[in-house]
């Protein structure tokens, strides 16, 4: 058996269509919708990202001021550089230098200047004091 199929009508398809463009148009409205509200998430992480970037700067800067003036203190307390230094406290507003590594051209192997190590600072209970600085208080 055949079964016929209805023929629409002109107004029931272009109703037909409608709908299933409707659908369509749905579906990119709620798209739309949640790529703004995406962007406007990361925009809004990225100036809290700078402002606590900011704000750890400034803690950064304080501590360090701090650090400072505490550093210079315990100088004019009568401590040495050197003896704070050999306590484990020293002077981080001076930069330190980094040794540049040499390589020999000839076979790339690390010359003896990179190998040597400094050596290790006496301990400051054994080590006399440089004759050049101020005395200080004796050490525990």
């Amino acid at each position: 058996m055949k079964t016929m199929t209805k023929s629409l009508s002109p107004d029931e398809a272009v109703e037909l269509a409608q709908q299933a463009h409707d659908a369509r148009i749905t579906t990119i409205r709620a798209l739309a919708e949640t790529r703004q509200a995406l962007t406007e998430v990361r925009e809004a992480a990225e100036r809290e990202r700078a402002e606590l970037e900011a704000q750890i700067a400034e803690r950064s800067t304080a501590a360090s001021r701090a650090d400072k003036k505490a550093y210079h203190a315990a100088l004019r307390a009568g401590w040495s550089s050197t003896e704070l230094r050999r306590i484990g406290y020293p002077d981080l507003t001076k930069k330190r230098r980094r040794r540049q590594k040499t390589t020999d051209a000839t076979d790339n192997e690390t010359s003896d200047v990179e190998l040597s190590e400094t050596p290790q600072d006496p301990s400051p209970l054994t080590t006399p004091m440089d004759s050049s600085e101020p005395p200080s208080a004796p050490l525990l």
